[in-house]
């Protein structure tokens, strides 16, 4: 089974020394690399053989091709625009539609539209892929709107070197004071194939930033990855995947449970999450009822809605787990994948290529209620981009870990490779308010204010003497603001802070009208006492 973050991240830097200097060779060795999934080799390949016969456009094309499935976008790009240009081209079809997914894919979706609409006319309406080029441009239409707003509240930093390397590094979380990822970066592991392919490893950064990796979870000859942790500390679940092929590689879900500070011998998990013949990965482990833990995790077994589909169980202190329920509210007909569902907000996080997306993987969410999951929203711009997003996982309610192979991240040949870490944090708004007279202008100190968001029971009251009053407040609520000072009557404001301005800061001004009331007492003229019921009339 294909592990989607590790078919294009093969890094495969060398090829046989021993090849034989003709165009066919290379040729023959390329189509085999492609057909084997190898596409970082079958791009060399015809990269040599496009150096001794450099007109040839069928090579160039199925260069490009290997290019794209890679991830060298740049050189696919510049090759599929070169094969685009000969019109006599065969198949000239499938080199537009190639050309149109790269732009799709760099985040040019004008462009992309431009060309999915030459496609169209090309290949005219009987086309299989007819549907699917209606489907992209609406999704490139789709995603012009979404870059024309992104989130100004959320900064995005790529994590440093001492975790990041020239390899992919994805699957972070932080528990306790050590950071968890898998990293693809050893190459010394006693691999049998030519060139050596690298192998998976749970790495671990302690508080003094030393990385080393987790000799409790990780097994010497094979993959090992995705470690999820109970919140208790009593359970993890990880990968041990298996290369099958190539480049193909099939995982298993393990357990292993926390006795005294040490950790047991990893277990293998029942056939009911471990279907026989098919994969089993990036579980997230949450805390249930009575002791028990909800797992959630990624396989392609059968019952699914097709590729890889998200799924969940019961587990038990002791192991033993109910049968997995497949969530076919979210799951679509495309991969969705890295699920991580964080308990405060009752919130699930997925990446997923079956819902719109600005081009590759993209992170949604998706809050569970007493009537099920609600439909999935997406998180939207910076933290999307036109690359592969995954790995969204909440570490507190203001920040998260997730993984990107977007611009700016690790590269190992041109504009290929790799997965990276980064954090994303999300900023506080502000509400500056300021108060005026409304019949002198000026400004007005010593203003009680009531803030009150919608949906709280209580209210949140503050007396400031400066003429500016500052606060932070939270993103997509309703809130009403209420400014109150002797001597004046009361104003109110209301507003929502969906659409955010871009310094992150919402001014709102109230206006005080002097409160100038008249007293009048009416008394009886002999025996001096107040008088009720008495009509005053002012003229």
């Amino acid at each position: 089974m294909k592990v989607f973050i590790s078919i294009t991240i093969l890094l495969w830097s060398l090829l046989p020394q021993a090849m034989a200097q003709t165009p066919r060779a290379y040729e023959t060795a390329a189509v085999a690399a492609f057909a084997a999934k190898d596409y970082y080799a079958a791009m060399k390949y015809y990269e040599q053989a496009l150096d001794i016969e450099p007109d040839r456009a069928d090579l160039r094309f199925h260069f490009a091709d290997a290019a794209r499935m890679f991830g060298a976008l740049s050189k696919a790009e510049q090759s599929y625009e070169k094969v685009v240009a000969d019109q006599q081209f065969k198949d000239l079809g499938a080199a537009i539609y190639g050309l149109a997914m790269v732009k799709k894919t760099l985040g040019k979706y004008d462009q992309a539209i431009f060309w999915f609409q030459q496609f169209q006319q090309q290949e005219g309406a009987a086309s299989v892929l007819q549907d699917k080029v209606r489907e992209e441009i609406d999704n490139c239409e789709w995603a012009l709107e979404q870059i024309n707003h992104p989130d100004v509240t959320i900064q995005i930093e790529r994590l440093p070197e001492d975790v990041n390397t020239s390899y992919s590094e994805f699957a972070a979380n932080q528990y306790g004071n050590t950071l968890f990822y898998s990293s693809f970066r050893n190459l010394n592991w006693k691999d049998k194939h030519y060139p050596p392919r690298p192998i998976l490893k749970i790495m671990e950064l302690d508080p003094n930033g030393y990385a080393h990796q987790s000799a409790a979870f990780n097994a010497p000859f094979r993959h090992t990855a995705h470690l999820a942790m109970s919140p208790d500390g009593l359970f993890a679940i990880f990968n041990y995947c298996d290369y099958e092929g190539e480049t193909d590689i099939r995982c298993e879900l393990y357990c292993s449970r926390n006795i005294d500070g040490t950790w047991t011998q990893p277990e293998m998990l029942p056939e009911s999450l471990n279907f026989p013949g098919y994969t089993a990965t990036q579980p997230n482990l949450v805390s249930g009822t009575d002791g028990t833990y909800v797992l959630y995790f990624v396989s392609d077994r059968p019952g699914g809605k097709g590729g890889l589909d998200i799924w969940t169980a019961t587990i038990a202190p002791d192991g033993s787990c109910t049968a997995a329920e497949n969530l076919a509210a979210l799951n679509t007909i495309e991969n969705d994948v890295t699920p991580f569902f964080q308990t405060t907000s009752k919130t699930l996080f997925f990446s997923t290529m079956g819902w719109p997306t600005l081009g590759g993987y993209d992170v949604y969410s998706s809050q569970k209620t007493a009537a099920g999951w609600a439909a999935p929203v997406h998180l939207g711009l910076p933290i999307n981009s036109s690359f592969n997003d995954l790995y969204y996982a909440p570490q507190a309610d203001n920040w998260a870990f997730f993984a990107s192979n977007r611009i700016g991240s690790s590269n190992l040949d041109a504009d290929a490779c790799c997965y990276d870490l980064y954090k994303c944090t999300i900023l506080p708004l502000n509400l500056d308010a300021t108060v005026m007279s409304e019949m002198t202008g000026e400004s007005l100190t010593g203003v009680e204010f009531t803030l009150i968001e919608e949906g709280q029971n209580t209210a949140t009251h503050f007396t400031h003497s400066d003429i500016h009053s500052r606060w932070d407040i939270a993103r997509d609520k309703n809130y009403t603001l209420v400014a109150n000072k002797e001597g004046y009557l009361p104003d109110t404001i209301a507003w929502n802070t969906t659409i955010l301005p871009n310094d992150r800061r919402f001014v709102k001004r109230l206006y005080l009208k002097p409160d100038i009331r008249l007293a009048v007492a009416t008394y009886d003229q002999l025996s001096d006492e107040a008088l009720a019921g008495v009509t005053i009339r002012l003229f």
